[in-house]
């Protein structure tokens, strides 16, 4: 994992009695789509008056592969935009922008990573069940600086089970990163499990 984001060692079983085999099911990686525009032209966007073109670009940015550091740049100073959907959009493009070799990250002083509160077991869906489906879904998170699960995205799809993984995660709570005692969003990964017993 990069840096940025958050290991977090949670892994959910759901437990329900079954005489029957079940299908252990691998996870199908889902990577984050390129941009929809050319990168600098979202880099640009970034200077925007309008917090909604921010916030937007931010988030396109996420899958850039070419410009990283003039997007990284860029993002910055968005950390501390007086809009929040643009912060959280930062810090999910941010968290995906990734470093050129030798290149140092800004330091971030005292870090307090996030902590989990409330974490919430998974349900399966009753076809998932019924087909005895069974496997882990990895799901990208960003904790909000509140923390509540701000956005979800399925990184590692077993499609019977996406739903119900999302649908857990987004009932999760946490003690948000702090940075510098600041609550900040930051990005993690969760791996959802689902087994039949």
């Amino acid at each position: 994992m990069r840096a940025r984001v958050v290991g977090l060692s949670i892994v959910l079983a759901s437990s329900y009695a079954c005489a029957s085999a079940s299908k252990l099911t691998k996870a199908v990686e889902i990577p984050i789509p390129p941009p929809p525009v050319a990168t600098h032209l979202l880099i640009e966007a970034l200077a925007s008056q309008d917090p909604g073109v921010r916030a937007r670009s931010a988030w396109q940015l996420a899958g850039a592969r070419e410009l990283q550091a003039e997007a990284r740049q860029a993002l910055e100073p968005l950390r501390a935009d007086g809009e929040k959907a643009v912060r959280y959009a930062t810090a999910w493009a941010l968290g995906h922008l990734q470093r050129a070799p030798g290149e140092s990250k800004p330091d971030q002083g005292d870090t307090t990573p996030p902590k989990p509160v409330q974490i919430t077991r998974p349900q399966y869906s009753q076809a998932a069940f019924n087909a005895k489906v069974e496997g882990t879904v990895l799901i990208e998170l960003l904790i909000g600086e509140e923390g509540e699960v701000a956005h979800a995205e399925v990184r590692k799809s077993i499609p019977p089970l996406d739903a119900a993984a999302l649908a857990c995660v987004r009932q999760w709570t946490f003690q948000p990163q702090r940075v510098g005692g600041s609550a900040r969003a930051t990005l993690a990964h969760a791996p959802v499990a689902f087994r039949i017993y």
